[in-house]
């Protein structure tokens, strides 16, 4: 049957030196992609084909169907996934590849690629070991797990959800819930809406201008806020906090060890319910905290019009800063 598949399916193909071209009728859902050492950009077409664009050799790919998914193999794919380069011996470049396909879900998966999907509407799945992905204008939930590498994410409109050990993360310009679980790496959301979660071990952490809810939690690192519209609720150990307030801003922190500042940044009325044990906390005169032994708190709002900007704070041993 598989023999069968294949004949087939290069029977109703185009090839020419660099492109090939499959034809993908209504028996299929969906379109698995296994290939290493490669760059690969894929992009939606409205036609119901593959096209291949730089497949230097037909000969080194395996077609297959399985329970209506077009599997498209690069032979010799298990025993390269986790090959390592001889010491002293460097890669070669990577092979350019890209396909043009139809809207229908998508999974990728390989070691040392650079991916980039451009313009897809369905769901895209992406595994790969080492390497990067960028996606500009999906419109479908996207999964991504990269052991480690570099994501790059530009007006997504669907939920995001990253899996990784050492991720840098970027995602811009987007309407999206995402969720991030990184063992050590940095994230950063700008101009996004939708609610974020995000749990790191370590790395760096920034929101700016994103409009929604976010879940944070860090053990070490640093956190930045500004700009942003939401509740945000942050549970760190060792980490520093910078807040920068607006009148929607509502942030719930509980921290251990380290340093929040605050900046009201021209919002006044904001709400402030800070308790620390062993730290310090610091505020504006003509305000000043209470001391209960070793245990400083303070509960009330700033000076100015009363806005619904909020600050509440509990920690064991950080200082507290309130400009």
């Amino acid at each position: 049957m598989i023999i069968k598949t294949i004949l087939l399916l290069l029977l109703g193909s185009r090839i020419s030196a660099q492109n090939l071209e499959l034809p993908i009728g209504s028996e299929y859902n969906s379109i698995q992609i296994k290939l290493n050492h490669h760059d690969v950009k894929i992009q939606e077409s409205g036609a119901a084909k593959i096209l291949f664009v730089g497949m230097r050799d037909k000969g080194n790919w395996n077609f297959r169907k399985d329970n209506g998914v077009l599997i498209v193999e690069e032979k010799d794919y298990d025993s390269k996934l986790f090959r390592v380069a001889a010491e002293g011996v460097k890669e070669g470049p990577k092979e350019r590849l890209v396909l043009k396909v139809p809207s229908m879900p998508i999974f990728v998966s390989g070691n040392d690629l650079d991916v980039t999907l451009d313009n897809l509407r369905n769901t895209v799945k992406v595994v790969v070991f080492k390497g990067s992905v960028k996606g500009f204008k999906t419109q479908g939930e996207l999964r991504v797990f990269l052991n480690s590498g570099d994501i790059s994410i530009d007006t997504h409109s669907a939920p995001l959800f990253v899996n990784g050990s050492q991720v840098k993360l970027a995602v811009k310009n987007s309407v999206s819930d995402v969720k991030v679980n990184d063992y050590s790496g940095t994230v950063n959301l700008e101009r996004n809406t939708g609610h974020s979660a995000i749990f790191n071990y370590q790395g760096v952490v920034t929101l700016k201008e994103v409009t929604g809810s976010s879940q944070i939690e860090l053990s070490k690192g640093s956190v930045s806020i500004a700009q942003s519209q939401g509740r945000h609720d942050i549970v760190t150990d060792e980490v520093n906090v910078d807040l920068k307030a607006t009148k929607e801003s509502d942030f719930n922190v509980k921290m251990k060890n380290g340093k929040l500042n605050y900046a009201s940044s021209g919002v006044g009325g904001v709400w402030l319910s800070l308790n620390s044990k062993e730290g310090d906390i610091y505020l504006p005169s003509p305000m000043k905290p209470q001391k209960v032994k070793a245990e400083t708190f303070y509960k009330g709002r700033t000076s100015g019009e009363k806005s619904a900007a909020r600050l509440e704070v509990k920690t064991v041993n950080a200082a507290i800063i309130v400009r």
